[in-house]
């Protein structure tokens, strides 16, 4: 069974993301200098996690185990509440401030967030309503369980 675009979507997404996540990681440890401040712990560990969701997402895909529809379900939840988790720990304290933005350009961060959203809720919706996404996972996890019968057994 070829795989459905939806699928492949995501994936495109969960790589994104695992770059994404990867270079923060390397920006905030290079720019600690040595120094293991809470924010910058917090920060660290919070973009980990979330290298560690986009691999398990491809993982998932990969694989296909019988519970890779609910990881692929999960991974555009995860996309858009990260963000919402990470302003919430900036305000507390736990996660490195971002960098300012001027006032010129808080219209496209504010449309290019906008979109985000709009895109981890497409490819949730997405992803729940096909079918086709849904058969491609389980019927090869059950083709793994349950090998099919070769022609010499008959």
């Amino acid at each position: 069974m070829k795989r459905p675009l939806v699928i492949s979507l995501t994936v495109l997404t969960a790589f994104v993301s695992l770059i994404s996540r990867g270079l923060a990681t390397n920006g905030l440890a290079v720019s600690a200098g040595g120094v293991a401040s809470t924010p910058v712990i917090g920060g660290i560990l919070l973009n980990l996690f979330a290298l560690g969701v986009a691999v398990l997402t491809l993982w998932a895909v990969a694989n296909k185990p019988k519970r890779a529809y609910t990881i692929l379900l999960l991974f555009p939840v995860f996309g858009f509440l990260i963000y919402p988790l990470q302003n919430a720990l900036v305000a507390a304290g736990y996660y490195p401030p971002r960098p300012f933005t001027p006032n010129n350009q808080l219209w496209g961060a504010a449309i290019a967030e906008l979109f985000r959203y709009i895109w981890c809720i497409t490819l949730f919706v997405w992803l729940r309503l096909s079918k086709n996404a849904r058969a491609f996972l389980t019927n090869a996890a059950t083709e793994q369980i349950l090998p099919a019968a070769s022609s010499s057994d008959t």
